[in-house]
């Protein structure tokens, strides 16, 4: 048996090797052969390690899932701080939202990690495998809880679907930045998502956010020119 520095070596770069890969081929296109050539180990190192290529691509997930968590983890604290303490107002219900766009649109961007993690979050929100479960249940299902309280605070919204469609409706605002990438990149002939661009595109979205919550606010939930 290798030894254990060793074996933990191995374990990590084949979990990097499946984000590179999984990211460029996909689940289906990516073999075992490319996987260990990555991660410049054998071909005996997946079922040892994992068990099949379905186990490593849920590592792969949960790795994805577990980073996402620690990234948001203070914004998202912060943010059940105010709900848990209650009689929120609308103002700390944007605040928070605010706070919470804007570290998103760092992480969904402005890493060195952001396109591979993309490239396999855009896939499963397409053609989910089993995995999906995994990063659905730990991370966006808490986070949409939470925008959705919030969204009912500000806008006095009862019916909670109307709430969670305002939520996806607000999420586009930043995932466009991130799904049109290098649409963006060419129409405003940009570097690539430098850090001065993050910046302008983050003060963009937090701002966006602002505006599009007054807005649902004064409007009571409802549209211009609805009943």
């Amino acid at each position: 048996m290798a030894p254990r520095e060793s074996s933990a070596d191995a374990r990590k770069r084949l979990v990097q090797a499946g984000i590179e890969i999984f990211a460029a081929y996909g689940y289906s296109a990516a073999t075992t052969r490319m996987l260990t050539d990555s991660a410049g180990v054998n071909l005996s190192a997946i079922p040892y390690y994992f068990g099949t290529k379905e186990e490593l691509y849920r590592e792969v997930i949960t790795h994805i899932t577990t980073y996402l968590k620690t990234r948001m983890s203070p914004v998202l604290e912060k943010m059940d701080e105010a709900i848990e303490k209650g009689n929120m107002s609308p103002e700390e219900a944007i605040a928070s939202i605010r706070q919470l766009m804007g570290a998103m649109v760092e992480v969904i961007c402005g890493t060195s990690h952001a396109d591979c993690y993309a490239r396999i979050i855009f896939r499963e929100q397409m053609n989910p495998s089993p995995a999906f479960d995994i990063i659905y249940r730990q991370f966006m299902n808490p986070m949409l809880d939470r925008l959705t309280v919030l969204i009912s605070v500000i806008t006095g919204e009862q019916d909670r679907r109307k709430a969670a469609l305002r939520v996806f409706s607000l999420l586009g605002q930043m995932i466009v930045f991130r799904a049109s990438k290098e649409t963006i990149v060419r129409y405003l002939d940009m570097e690539g998502y430098s850090q001065d661009e993050m910046m302008e595109i983050r003060e963009m979205v937090t701002a966006g956010a602002v505006d599009f919550l007054k807005a649902i606010g004064k409007n009571g939930g409802k549209e211009k020119g609805g009943p």
